[in-house]
């Protein structure tokens, strides 16, 4: 129990005494003042008001999540003609950040062999700036001056492209791994 509440309890406990006072009491014992009330305890209009610090703490927010994966076919073209660049853009990603100055850069865990490249454009929420880029092992700025932001649905849009000599992968492709990080600008 605080200082001020054990005050407090012999403040009241001192004015009910005092309120049941026989009549015969002497009168030097019944002008006896209590305590003083400590600085965050005031009587006003016969009510006790208490105050209390309270602190509110707010952390820093940076969450980046995006769903699926991604499947890009190369279809077969007409003869004389090279394969077309495909694009997937069904995946999306979301964000929050409470901070400024952030930014998102993508890489992959290997690089394509020769041949064969993967483009990425992430769609910017409000107030930042999208760019598209080749994936490579390098990290690539991909989306830039973050500050604020809580959004979801954002579209991920990739692009493969493959020239002549890209030999088949057959059924399972290649894939690689791209890994997407909110960092500071």
């Amino acid at each position: 129990m605080s200082t001020s509440h054990r005050i407090l309890l012999v403040t009241l406990a001192w004015v009910l005494f005092v309120s049941v006072l026989p009549v015969s009491v002497s009168p030097a014992f019944a002008r006896q003042t209590p305590p003083p009330l400590p600085a965050a305890i005031q009587m006003v209009g016969g009510q006790i008001s208490l105050t209390q610090m309270v602190t509110v703490r707010v952390s820093e927010i940076n969450q980046l999540s995006i769903s699926g994966d991604v499947l890009i076919p190369f279809a077969s073209v007409p003869a004389g003609t090279p394969p077309q660049p495909a694009t997937d853009a069904s995946a999306t990603y979301n964000i929050t950040l409470n901070g400024t100055g952030k930014k998102v850069i993508g890489s992959l865990d290997t690089d394509f062999p020769a041949g064969m490249t993967l483009e990425l454009t992430m769609a910017a929420p409000a107030g930042a700036l999208s760019t598209t880029q080749i994936l490579s092992t390098a990290p690539a700025d991909l989306v830039t001056g973050l500050s604020l932001v809580s959004a979801t649905g954002l579209v991920l849009s990739y692009t493969g492209t493959v020239d002549i000599t890209t030999p088949p992968s057959g059924a399972s492709g290649v894939s690689r791994r791209v890994t997407l990080t909110l960092v500071d600008n």
